[in-house]
């Protein structure tokens, strides 16, 4: 399993590497359908996670909420 699982944004295709969190299915490599920070509309994303042949998988419970915390976190430009 890799450390990290890369992220896709759902409007502007924006791809980032992200480290995996406990909350992700074990043969997952892709999450699509969240936004990135710059396109978030402040709705609800609809997440879908792939492994490595691009087969959906089921999400795991609670992963939501930890994934969202670290995805606002990335290229967050520092306060002056």
């Amino acid at each position: 399993m890799a450390d990290t699982i890369k992220i896709v944004c759902a409007n502007c295709g924006r791809e980032v590497d992200t480290p995996r969190c406990d909350t992700d299915p074990p043969n997952a490599v892709r999450l699509e359908g969240v936004w990135c920070p710059d396109c978030d509309n402040g709705g609800f994303d609809m997440p879908d996670f792939f492994d490595a042949d691009g087969n959906w998988l089921e999400p795991t419970a609670g992963f939501i909420s930890d994934r969202m915390s670290k995805y606002s976190l990335i290229n967050k430009e520092p306060k002056p």
